[in-house]
């Protein structure tokens, strides 16, 4: 095939998402119900922080290495930008995505002293954290379709790639708004921060794919 470290990779990604729910049984089953829940995220909110656990940990590493197979996939297969026999430009995009995960929670965590009072930022900083670590289900399996499926397949798949991201950017949106309300938080400086770190952030990357 050309490319066995994309299926090594993607394996021992698997692997970890499994040896997550052996040795936590009930953690991921709690993650995705909390990302529904306020109540219940509140509650996880007030035993733990984003990165206080192994399971949080790993899950926040997988949801980086699941994004970046998309970017790649896309970049190979939709562009054309590489071949997928190609294994730099996917080390670069994880740098580039972590490095971006870190950055936008450091802004997060330092706007709490501009926009919102600490409880407020805290959790919309947990519950954006929660959702991507539940996240992790859903687009490690669409990794793997883009990556074997058959080029008459990929766009159909590339378009319900880009549904979920949707509508995982559209509820973290409706939870910031939530939160946001419940806090009341002065509405000139919550759109200002969308603006800025969510909305901003999306079509910079929309536009340097299309070009």
């Amino acid at each position: 095939m050309g490319r066995p470290w994309i299926v090594i990779t993607l394996f021992v990604c698997f692997a970890l998402l499994a040896w997550v729910r052996y040795v936590y049984p009930s953690r991921l089953l709690k993650l995705i119900e909390a990302t529904f829940n306020e109540r219940m995220t509140k509650q996880m909110m007030r035993e733990e922080h984003v990165f206080s656990n192994r399971a949080s940990v790993l899950l926040l590493f997988l949801f980086s290495v699941s994004v970046s197979f998309h970017f790649y996939f896309i970049g190979a297969y939709f562009l054309g930008f590489w071949s997928t026999t190609d294994f730099a430009p996917f080390i670069l995009i994880l740098a580039g995505v972590v490095l971006f995960s870190l950055m936008h929670w450091a802004v997060h965590m330092a706007s709490r002293f501009l926009l919102w009072n600490g409880y407020g930022i805290r959790e919309y900083t947990y519950t954006i954290a929660l959702i991507n670590k539940s996240s992790v289900v859903l687009l490690l399996p669409l990794a793997l379709i883009l990556g074997f499926v058959s080029k008459t397949l990929f766009v159909p798949f590339v378009w319900l790639m880009l549904l979920v991201v949707l509508g995982l950017v559209l509820y973290r949106l409706y939870r910031g708004v939530r939160i946001a309300l419940e806090h009341q938080v002065n509405w000139f400086y919550f759109i200002c921060y969308l603006c800025a770190l969510e909305i901003l952030p999306i079509l910079l990357m929309v536009k340097a794919l299309s070009e």
